[in-house]
C-alpha cells in the first residue's frame, strides 16, 4: 500500500476513465451514411413520382375511340395475355411467349378482373389474363429494376 492520502487514491485509482478519455464515434462515417441514405430515399421518391406521373398520363389521355387511340411517341395500347402475379414486392405479367413485364395498373383494372374471378384479397396469382396495355421503352422497372419493360394497363378485353 502506498502512503498517499485516501482523497488522492480515489481520484487516481478510479477504474472508469472520465468522459474526455472515452473513444468517440467516427462522426465522418455516420455523416456519410446519413447522406447516402437520404440520397437513396430522394432518388427512390423521385423515380416513384415519375412513374406515377407517366402512368396517370397514359391512363387519362383519350382520343375519339377512348384509350385505343392513345398514341404518345408511337406507343399504342396492345392486346396482351398471360400469367399475372401480384405479391408485396412484385406485380408482373408473363406472356405465353415468355416475355416478362412489370405491371403498372393505376386504375386497378387487373384487381377488378381478380375480384370478378372470385379472388379475395390484394395478392394473387392468375392465369389467362387478357388486358390492353402500353408497353414501355426498355429500362429498369419494378422491384429493384428487375424487369426490362413495363406494361401500363389501359383496359380489359
Amino acid at each position: 500500500m502506498s502512503d498517499t492520502p485516501s482523497e488522492f487514491k480515489s481520484k487516481s485509482e478510479n477504474p472508469v476513465p472520465s468522459d474526455s478519455r472515452l473513444p468517440r464515434p467516427n462522426n465522418n462515417r455516420q455523416g456519410a451514411a446519413k447522406i447516402a441514405l437520404i440520397t437513396l430515399f430522394g432518388l427512390g421518391a423521385t423515380w416513384f413520382a415519375a412513374q406515377q406521373a407517366l402512368t396517370s398520363r397514359f391512363s387519362s389521355e383519350t382520343g375519339p375511340n377512348g384509350l385505343d387511340s392513345l398514341d404518345i411517341k408511337g406507343l399504342k395500347p396492345q392486346l396482351i395475355s398471360g400469367h399475372v402475379v401480384k405479391t408485396l414486392e412484385q406485380f408482373s405479367l408473363t406472356t405465353q411467349e415468355g416475355g416478362q413485364y412489370h405491371v403498372a395498373d393505376p386504375n386497378h383494372i387487373i384487381d377488378s378482373i381478380a375480384k370478378q374471378r372470385g379472388i379475395q384479397g390484394d395478392l394473387y396469382d392468375m392465369n389467362d389474363v387478357r388486358i390492353k396495355g402500353v408497353i414501355s421503352q426498355v429500362g429498369n422497372y419494378g422491384h429493384l429494376g428487375r424487369y426490362e419493360r413495363q406494361i401500363i394497363v389501359t383496359g380489359k378485353v
